[in-house]
């Protein structure tokens, strides 16, 4: 059995027409009928459940396991965040910062 798999238009304004036997296809490039499973997300290791000091203000939190991210609390979900490379999050700033000046410490779990 052949299976069309290309349609092109030519430049020239004719279509061209490739098939191909669907033996050559591997098994990874057939549809499924069953969806693959999703892997369960990673709880977070942070609590939205804090008062800003300020209505207005963002909860942003530092990653304890990575200085190089943080968290944004939207709600009571906290969304991960990366620093661009080589900075750290300052948790006093509540910025990304050069390591000397974010002091930033890993917790051990």
């Amino acid at each position: 059995m052949k299976v069309i798999i290309c349609a092109l238009i030519c430049t020239v304004g004719f279509i061209m027409v490739q098939s191909l036997d669907e033996n050559l296809f591997d098994d990874s490039m057939k549809t499924s009928t069953n969806p693959p499973k999703p892997s369960p997300t990673p709880k977070p290791p942070v609590n939205c459940h804090v008062k800003p000091d300020d209505k207005d203000e963002a909860i942003i939190l530092p990653n304890p396991k990575d200085c190089g991210s943080y968290y944004v609390c939207v709600g009571l979900q906290p969304i991960w965040m990366p620093c661009p490379d080589g900075l750290h999050f300052n948790p006093d700033l509540k910025v990304c910062d050069w390591p000397a000046f974010a002091n930033c410490t890993v917790q051990s779990f």
